[in-house]
């Protein structure tokens, strides 16, 4: 018997084992795809309310705290706005001793920056730039160093973070 009905009986098991998993499958696949239901009910915002610039949504998010990286962020703000192009000329973007070019396009119209970004295009090209169109990243970075430098590059950064938080409270945060 088996040898005459041996391959239809493993054929037919097979296929029995084949409905049974495909109705397992979808047995659980309506036991556990549900839809989850969010307890959440006020409404919700895809993109922000305001085109805030990034340091103020910090100040927003870290309780009217300055962090570090708000004023690189605000420098990079700056260049997707076009008031600063960066010039990596043979240079890659992932070089970690990299020294990029920053230009500032004096061209642009100033009106619609807040204060504090208006204050950080003169704090880089005005003050460490010495008036100039142009500075490197190596410029920033040995400006800081000189030890007489130092105090007026912490003086800078207090006024700018003072202009932040006075931007800040007039959204009142």
């Amino acid at each position: 018997f088996l040898m005459q009905y041996g391959n239809y009986l493993v054929l037919g098991v097979g296929a029995v084992l084949i409905v049974i998993f495909f109705y397992a499958v979808l047995k659980a696949y309506r036991k556990y795809d549900k839809e989850y239901v969010p307890e959440f009910s006020g409404d919700y915002y895809r993109e922000l309310p305001a085109s805030y610039p990034p340091a103020i949504m910090s100040y927003l998010v870290n309780f009217k705290e300055i962090n570090r990286n708000d004023l690189t962020a605000t420098l990079l703000d700056l260049i997707r706005k076009g008031f600063i192009e960066v010039d990596y000329t043979n240079q890659s973007l992932t070089d970690k001793d990299a020294n990029y070019t920053l230009i500032y396009n004096r061209n642009m119209d100033k009106s619609q920056l807040t204060d504090f970004e208006k204050y950080t295009l003169e704090w880089f090209f005005d003050i460490i730039g010495k008036r100039g169109d142009s500075i490197t990243l190596d410029d920033i970075e040995s400006y800081a160093k000189k030890m007489n430098n130092a105090e007026k590059y912490k003086e800078c950064n207090m006024k700018w973070n003072n202009l932040v938080k006075k931007e800040g409270k007039k959204h009142t945060f």
